[in-house]
């Protein structure tokens, strides 16, 4: 027993955050940022929940998947954008602390005023949290797992 979790899925709820740290003369809340921007397209390949009872979903089956992302960070004079991280997660202003703790995915180093690049990303499916707090919008294992096992009791 086995069920693939699509595009829709990966791409609404494992999307992917981008960081910017600002130059370290600047603190992160006063960073001088015009816009900042992360595209992100899912693959062809997919989350797979499987079942070791065959009664039930149990785990996520351990494989990576290509993402492909575009990210943008465009900062008014005199920004300086130093690295730039993609964290599994959606992280903001006041959350900052919560970036921290998400599984990266990648980190760059941008050492100029703006980042334009297009990059191609792993996410590992072992890099998925077990479980986050009830209210969190974070993606887990826990709730990927809860969401296939109810579609399951509905439809029978």
């Amino acid at each position: 027993m086995s069920r693939t979790i699509g595009k829709s899925l990966l791409a609404g709820t494992a999307i992917a955050s981008a960081i910017v740290l600002a130059s370290p003369e600047a603190a992160w809340a006063k960073a001088r940022l015009k816009s900042m921007s992360i595209k992100i397209q899912a693959g062809i390949d997919f989350i797979e929940v499987i079942s070791t009872d065959r009664k039930r979903y149990t785990k996520i089956k351990p494989k990576t998947l290509p993402l492909w992302s575009r990210l943008e960070v465009d900062t008014r004079f005199p920004g300086y954008v130093e690295h730039v991280g993609v964290v599994l997660g959606a992280c903001g202003t006041g959350t900052f602390g919560m970036c921290q703790v998400m599984p990266l995915i990648f980190i760059g180093y941008g050492n100029g005023r703006d980042y334009f690049r297009q990059q191609k990303l792993f996410l590992n499916t072992n890099q998925i949290p077990e479980s986050v707090p009830n209210h969190s919008f974070l993606p887990s294992r826990e709730k990927i797992i809860r969401r296939c096992n109810d579609e399951l009791e509905a439809n029978g």
